[in-house]
């Protein structure tokens, strides 16, 4: 993939207010789908409606996974992160996004992940090196 600028995408804490201008009595309800591994890897599932009305059908739906301490924010917070991102995913799928779809939460996870895969493939190819990530690895 190639590079691409984090500012440019908005924040899902940018994105939900403009559900709520426009669904004042909205809900936002998330839900753990599926965990692995007693919570390590979890699905959750994000839905929006319009209002209070149980008879009501959602407006969108949004789902997101993530790993345990797969990045900095997973190593302590991957269950919160992942519903922020189900959430932003929910918002763009009713149309309530910034210039790109995706949120600043999904493309910061597209470039945690390259980094993990290419950190991967470095330790793959040379079994017992370690693998410096940042100049904190030095010390």
């Amino acid at each position: 993939m190639g590079k691409f600028d984090l500012s440019q995408y908005e924040e899902v804490r940018v994105r939900l207010p403009k559900f709520f201008e426009k669904h004042p009595e909205g809900r936002v309800i998330t839900d753990i789908i599926a965990q692995f591994n007693d919570l390590e890897t979890i699905v959750v599932k994000a839905t929006l409606f319009e209002d209070g009305d149980p008879n009501k059908l959602p407006l969108a739906t949004g789902i997101a996974y993530e790993k345990n301490g797969e990045g900095y924010i997973n190593k302590t917070s991957h269950v919160e992160n992942c519903e922020t991102s189900a959430i932003g995913r929910a918002l763009a799928n009713l149309g309530l996004h910034g210039s790109k779809r995706p949120s600043r939460e999904e493309m910061e996870k597209v470039e945690r992940m390259t980094k993990e895969q290419a950190v991967d493939n470095v330790k793959d190819a040379f079994p017992g090196a370690k693998v410096i990530k940042d100049d904190d690895d030095l010390l």
